[in-house]
């Protein structure tokens, strides 16, 4: 009997063993005289985005190869990895440009997984072709007096615009406006806002409003804190004033708009989405519809401590006294899984709406489990959130 025991104890324990050292092994072969004199540090969801020792690839002399082993995770894992400890030079895209986007690591099962190599970002010259489709109107150096600046405008026309002279259109202002129409002009994928609405025949004109130098301070309507534990004074206010005083009267004077809250949108993501949110909570009377993708919930508290904490959230207190038009407003919000764990944030945000008098007809939230946060997960959801802002 004990001699079974022993069998079966060991039998059980190799097998944990085993589960426990499943992983899959992440193989970079990068090219150039210098490979292999360089740290390259791979991190993500499974070591808290942490560069430290531990978070260094291994060189293979003989294969000319860096390799590590991402331990099982039972949710999905997302990685990147950076040349030499810097945040700023990830691997680049094929056009030379930062891929921001990370990678998911298959950690069921033992397997390898080789990236694409394209050079390092700031080894690399960005050779990015221009894949606009349609008719995009630039407004260069655009002043902008509240923001005590100037910034550049892209203005995309919907095909029918020229063809139907005495017909007014819905407008859509989007933040981060620069990374919308083309990879000519984004840092690092495009949103690819000009092919959406060609394939969902949505007759909307699109503002762009490309970001400035202090993106930190302009996208936040409430002091707070970085990811990084640093004091941020918000002057996302300043920034909706701008829309509404200055561009929103340009844009209506020079193009036949239907001006009526029902059919302004402001959309963005992250801090963008922040923004967005922000605007259908305080300045409803102006911005009916609304769109935030990935909205950055970390940056709203003042707390590094607690900047996840729906108690201590500026944007979770103002949904619940936020007083909805029941005729007008409609509210569209999501996020991915991977971003922060849970959609524990995403359902308090929309309880929260629901408490203030939003009726499920208003709002739409979008739960994406394999969501990154980059503009081709957005991309991929936009034709959602704009089909459902939009269309009857």
């Amino acid at each position: 009997m004990l001699k079974t025991y022993r069998v079966t104890y060991l039998f059980v324990a190799l097998t944990m063993l085993s589960l426990h050292a499943r992983a899959q092994t992440v193989i970079l072969k990068p090219t150039g005289s210098a490979s292999g004199s360089y740290s390259v540090d791979l991190i993500g969801s499974f070591n808290q985005w942490e560069m430290t020792p531990n978070s260094k690839m291994q060189w293979n002399d003989s294969t000319k190869t860096y390799h590590y082993s991402i331990p099982k995770s039972p949710k999905p894992t997302l990685f990147n990895v950076y040349k030499q400890g810097d945040w700023q030079n990830p691997l680049a895209t094929e056009y030379g440009k930062p891929y921001t986007c990370g990678y998911f690591a298959d950690t069921e099962n033992d397997s390898s997984l080789t990236l694409d190599f394209h050079g390092w970002t700031k080894d690399k010259a960005i050779t990015a072709p221009d894949t606009l489709v349609g008719k995009l109107i630039t407004l260069n150096d655009f002043p902008m007096k509240s923001l005590e600046r100037s910034g550049d405008i892209y203005i995309y026309l919907p095909n029918s615009y020229l063809h139907q002279p005495n017909r007014a259109y819905p407008v859509v202002y989007m933040l981060d406006g620069q990374n919308l129409f083309t990879e000519a002009l984004s840092y690092s994928y495009e949103w690819q806002v000009d092919e959406t609405l060609t394939a969902t025949k949505l007759d909307i004109i699109v503002v762009g409003i490309a970001n400035g130098a202090e993106r930190w301070k302009e996208y936040n309507p409430w002091d707070s804190v970085n990811y990084m534990g640093k004091s941020i004074q918000g002057t996302g206010n300043k920034t909706i004033q701008f829309i509404q005083q200055e561009l929103k009267p340009y844009i209506d004077k020079n193009y036949r708009t239907r001006t009526e809250a029902e059919n302004t949108a402001l959309i963005g993501s992250s801090l963008g989405g922040l923004m967005a949110l922000y605007a259908g909570i305080e300045h409803s009377d102006t911005f009916g519809k609304v769109a935030a993708f990935s909205p950055s919930f970390s940056f709203t508290t003042f707390d590094a401590q607690t900047s996840l904490d729906p108690a201590k959230s500026n944007l979770i207190s103002a949904a619940k006294q936020t007083k909805p038009n029941k005729d007008k407003n409609k509210i569209y919000f999501d996020v991915g899984e991977v971003e922060y764990g849970s959609f524990d944030l995403l359902d308090t945000l929309y309880d929260s709406f629901v408490t203030a008098g939003y009726s499920p007809a208003q709002l739409k939230m979008v739960k994406d489990t394999k969501g990154r946060h980059c503009e081709l997960d957005w991309a991929q959801r936009l034709p959602v959130a704009l089909n459902w802002l939009f269309k009857p």
